[in-house]
């Protein structure tokens, strides 16, 4: 439907997909890019009215090494948490920080983000 249009669409898919060293996964695949789902995928950022935090995942392969068929086809890490800092009213939106490095390797996709 979008190819008869005349605009240039940026689709969402690339903000969601990381490579194996921004997310630490070089032991579960040599290369490639890892999805982000599930509430990783939730939030937004804007530094003034962060009211939630991601807790860093568990990691284990239930036993599984490197050798065993199948053990690519999933990740090692779950249990990634997300915890608010007060209430958020339902239909209210979830901000968490993105780090600096998220905006600065934009480059010119982004504007001016004040930092501090």
């Amino acid at each position: 439907w979008h190819t008869a249009m005349a605009q240039d669409f940026h689709l969402l898919w690339g903000e969601y997909s990381w490579q194996t060293n921004e997310v630490s996964m070089e032991t579960d695949m040599v290369s490639g890019s890892a999805l982000v789902i599930g509430t990783g995928c939730m939030p937004n950022c804007n530094f003034a009215l962060i009211n939630a935090h991601e807790g860093k995942p568990e990691y284990g392969h239930a036993g599984l090494t490197r050798n065993d068929y199948g053990v690519t086809g999933f990740t090692g890490f779950h249990n990634q948490r997300m915890v608010t800092d007060r209430s958020i009213p339902a239909g209210g939106e979830i901000f968490v920080n993105y780090g600096e490095a998220w905006f600065t390797t934009r480059g010119e996709q982004m504007a001016t983000v004040p930092f501090a």
